[in-house]
Formats: C-alpha cells, sequence, structure tokens
C-alpha cells in the first residue's frame, strides 16, 4: 500500500524506520494545519460567498488530503469523522441536502 503525504508516494509505513516516521507523521500534522486553515476559510465563504460551489469543492479537497494522510498513518477517527465529512458535501454538491444554518453551524463550530 502507498501512501502520500506533501505529494510524496510512500511505501507500506510499516517499513519506514521509527524516526522517519515521526518526521513524517510531524510533516503531516503540520500540513493538517494547513489544510484545517483552508477547510475554515472555505466554510466561512460558503456563507457568504456567490461561489458556492467553489468553495464547497475546495472545502471537499482539504478535507480529502486529511482523510488520505489520516488512513496512511493509521489515525482511523481522524479517517472516518473525514469521511462522513466528505459525505456530507457531497450531498451538498449533488443537491440531496441545502445548505442552511442548521447544517453550517456545526461545520463551523467543529
Amino acid at each position: 500500500m502507498l501512501a502520500c503525504t506533501a505529494g510524496v508516494l510512500l511505501p507500506n509505513l510499516s517499513r519506514v524506520p521509527p524516526m522517519e516516521l515521526a518526521k513524517l507523521k510531524q510533516m503531516f500534522f503540520g500540513e493538517c494545519d494547513d489544510y484545517l486553515s483552508s477547510a475554515n476559510e472555505h466554510l466561512n465563504a460558503l456563507e457568504d460567498s456567490n461561489d458556492q460551489a467553489g468553495a464547497l469543492n475546495a472545502l471537499f479537497r482539504a478535507v480529502h488530503s486529511i482523510k488520505g494522510g489520516a488512513g496512511a498513518f493509521g489515525i482511523d477517527d481522524l479517517a472516518e469523522l473525514s469521511h462522513l465529512f466528505e459525505t456530507f458535501m457531497d450531498s451538498l454538491r449533488k443537491g440531496t441536502r441545502i445548505l442552511d444554518e442548521k447544517n453550517i453551524n456545526p461545520c463551523l463550530s467543529g
């Protein structure tokens, strides 16, 4: 299985020496900070933007990247939460759910 972080494909992480794995995890957590900042910006843009589709797609990409890294490092709770959020966002993109205050407020406070 290959994992990807910072655009670098990684081999099976069980074969990575512990010191290298620690560095890769640190890099992933740094990326998560960036993705979360981006996600927060796009969540706020969903409220006041005329381009909700663009903001939603950018938000989806940020969460998808977090999910991929979390899965690669075996951070299952984060991967599962990210997957649930992706599913919710996909329902917004498909129009099976509407974006309203009830849906956006938990996302903003989370």
